[in-house]
């Protein structure tokens, strides 16, 4: 099964946010600005209720990327360790909405372009939208051959 997940841009606070719960009804959101690791100490700390006009919400796709361990920071590396993983147990970065990533397409040869993780209405699914391309059912996530999370637009926008 799928996991259901998002994360969040806190357009006050201009960061990346966990988002602990969501309300359909009410339109509002917790949640928290630690990028990686436990939750703190105290329940309080880092902790925000948001209106979701306040932020940017980005579900999880479901997939990891193909980043290898050996290719993470050691700042990465230890928001990870923190988190419960090792280089064993580690499966790539998750992807969400929103991310900017470059993108190997299969075919004859493999062509490596950069693109936008988005819903597509036209599709009902999410894509990668390459950079300069028109979207189309050659978009869908997996006819990829391998995926790579480079950034998101709202933390690294010069990628885009």
């Amino acid at each position: 099964m799928r996991t259901i997940k998002f994360r969040a841009w806190d357009k006050e606070t201009k960061q990346m946010c966990i988002v602990q719960y969501l309300t359909t009804d009410l339109h509002i959101c917790q949640i928290w600005n630690g990028k990686n690791g436990d939750m703190p100490d105290d329940e309080n700390e880092g902790i925000m209720v948001r209106d979701w006009n306040e932020v940017e919400l980005m579900q999880y796709t479901g997939l990891k990327d193909n980043t290898h361990w050996s290719q993470l920071t050691k700042q990465e590396k230890q928001d990870w360790i923190s988190k419960g993983e090792t280089n064993q147990t580690w499966k790539g970065k998750e992807v969400y909405e929103g991310d900017i990533v470059r993108a190997t397409i299969r075919g004859e040869t493999f062509i490596t372009k950069q693109g936008i993780i988005k819903w597509s209405d036209y599709l009902k699914a999410l894509v990668v939208n390459i950079f300069g391309e028109h979207i189309d059912d050659s978009n869908t996530i997996g006819i990829f051959y391998e995926l790579e999370v480079i950034g998101n637009k709202w933390e690294n926008p010069e990628l885009i």
